[in-house]
């Protein structure tokens, strides 16, 4: 729960949840804005990171005018302790921090950074073909970062653009738990308000699958009441 609730469980300082894929087009910005303002929405102090230097969180931000900060950091350094989050990110101003990553297969240093600083990791994934041939790099880079790590970072599988009645988005899901991958049960529908909308104002509704995503990486990392 967010630290400035009166008698509840204190957040451990400046969670930071990565976004990542391995290409562009697989819905990074879009996870990474909606799950801003659905931990808004839960009442934490939120701080969007646009690690891409093509800067489309934060164009989205302006464009949609956020109350939500906002800030551009598209650095191979981010897990640094003073020139990284750690240290330009102070945990008595923020609960959380949102890592919006470029592309795994344009920009790897950037994000095999942003992974190191993570606490919490998201892959969005839709359920194509195109997505899952490509989906054993980002495995081997969370692997690579795994092993440098004091503590493990909870990883979740987000699914978006899934079409109502049809079965591969359930097969494949089924795929990823047989190789002991965690998929969210929340996933993005493929619906106009989810794939319109970079660019343009957030509102979320009580109950929103962003916000049952959000609540779900917010239980598995272990820092809900």
């Amino acid at each position: 729960m967010p630290r400035h609730r009166q008698g509840t469980k204190r957040v451990p300082p400046l969670r930071v949840v990565t976004v990542t894929n391995f290409k562009g087009g697989s819905g990074k910005s879009t996870s990474a804005g909606l799950l801003i303002h659905a931990w808004a929405a839960l009442g934490y102090r939120v701080l969007g990171v646009d690690a891409d230097p093509q800067g489309t969180l934060q164009r989205w931000r302006e464009d949609g005018e956020w109350s939500v900060p906002v800030m551009s950091l598209p650095s191979p350094r981010m897990h640094e302790e003073n020139r990284g989050l750690g240290g330009l990110v102070s945990p008595d101003l923020f609960d959380l921090v949102v890592v919006d990553t470029p592309p795994l297969e344009l920009q790897r240093g950037i994000v095999l950074s942003a992974i190191r600083a993570a606490t919490d990791v998201v892959v969005t994934l839709a359920p194509t073909s195109a997505e899952w041939d490509v989906l054993p790099k980002v495995w081997e880079a969370i692997d690579e970062v795994a092993v440098t790590r004091v503590r493990p970072a909870p990883v979740s599988v987000l699914w978006n653009r899934v079409r109502g009645g049809t079965t591969s988005a359930k097969v494949y899901r089924e795929q990823l738990v047989e190789q002991g991958r965690y998929c969210l049960t929340a996933a993005l529908p493929l619906a106009e308000r989810y794939a319109q909308a970079i660019g343009a104002p957030v509102e979320l509704r009580p109950g929103d699958v962003a916000i049952q995503a959000a609540e779900e990486i917010t239980r598995r990392g272990g820092w809900a009441a």
